[in-house]
């Protein structure tokens, strides 16, 4: 494999800091003072914003020229329909040859943003950066709770499973459709960060959990490995730690319509899934992540061991709700192409 080059986005990362200063200051004002739920949940949504910022503005990326010269890019491609809405995908190839009869491994790119924000242009760089390294990436949108108080109270077709049957069908879609953009439908790996951490996670533990009424059901829904960036495992609990856990609370309870009690938190969390046909995994983690405790990775990783399944758990010193240090930033790239390569080949 050739090497690329990779550069951070320090605009975007600049945005991401200052919003969420911005959602801490208000946040420790509203503690001192009574605010209504709608400006809390302001706050909230600038916070998820920024969580998905950070995790983006820190993601690799080509040279627009040299991404010109060796990648091809398919966009919006749709690849169902959820509710009312469009599912649209991009696809990023590598314009090299493969011999006759060689068929490269594909990355589904799952983003993050709180299950609420976000879209697949987030992770554009890290698909680029894939696509230059000999993978076929591919980034996907999916259905979101909507960010508005007022709409959610109306509307909650968005709520859980929504998500995850997007996100199945996604891979079932490149299975059906893995011939025309020349890749092996039986090495598709999975790769999410945060939220969308949290769903790969589940293609990784689980096949398709609602087939009644889905399309493509002739293929599975379980991919071949996942990677896993600082995305929840077990959402019976409160995922967070110290100031962020109200967050949580309020992004559960919207997701799952304030059934905190019922099976819909126990159906979405990987942890509950765990089998003998749990694929690999690598799990990377901040170890001062507040948003996410790392505490979710590390009872993930120790219940896959005992369950004999492969599990590699790297956690990154001083680092939180993503890579701010250039060193980690490289080598979550390092460990990521590692294990891509060790489960899927080149």
């Amino acid at each position: 494999m050739h090497c690329v080059t990779v550069m951070r986005s320090l605009k975007t990362r600049g945005i991401a800091v200052i919003m969420f200063t911005i959602a801490f200051l208000v946040y420790i004002y509203w503690k001192d003072h009574a605010l209504n739920m709608k400006a809390l949940s302001l706050i909230l949504t600038a916070a998820a914003v920024a969580v998905t910022l950070l995790l983006t503005a820190l993601a690799p990326a080509l040279s627009l020229a040299q991404s010109a010269r060796n990648i091809k890019f398919t966009g919006n491609i749709e690849y169902g329909t959820g509710g009312r809405q469009k599912l649209l995908l991009d696809i990023y190839r590598p314009r090299a040859a493969l011999p006759a009869g060689k068929l490269r491994a594909a990355v589904l790119l799952v983003h993050g943003g709180a299950w609420e924000e976000g879209n697949k242009e987030e992770f554009r760089d890290i698909a680029l950066y894939l696509a230059g390294n000999g993978y076929v990436a591919v980034s996907i949108n999916y259905r979101l709770m909507s960010p508005d108080e007022g709409q959610r109270a109306r509307d909650t077709s968005n709520a859980w499973p929504a998500q995850i049957d997007d996100v199945q069908l996604a891979v079932r879609w490149m299975r059906e459709n893995a011939a025309t953009y020349g890749f092996d439908p039986q090495k598709i790996v999975a790769m999410g960060g945060s939220a969308g951490g949290h769903l790969v996670t589940l293609l990784g533990t689980c096949d398709t959990l609602h087939p009644q009424g889905a399309a493509l059901t002739q293929h599975s829904s379980r991919v071949a490995a996942v990677v896993n960036l600082a995305g929840p495992t077990d959402l019976t609990v409160n995922f967070a730690v110290g100031i962020w856990t109200p967050m949580a609370t309020s992004l559960q309870r919207r997701l799952f319509q304030d059934k905190l009690e019922g099976t819909g938190p126990r159906e979405a969390s990987p942890l509950y899934h765990i089998d003998a046909k749990t694929v690999p995994m690598l799990l990377l983690h901040g170890k001062d992540d507040m948003i996410v405790s790392v505490k979710q990775s590390e009872t993930f990783a120790a219940a896959m061991t005992k369950a004999g399944r492969d599990a590699k758990l790297v956690v990154f010193e001083g680092e939180g709700h993503g890579f701010a240090k250039e060193e980690n930033n490289e080598k979550m790239l390092e460990d990521t192409l590692e294990f891509l390569k060790k489960q899927v080949g080149e």
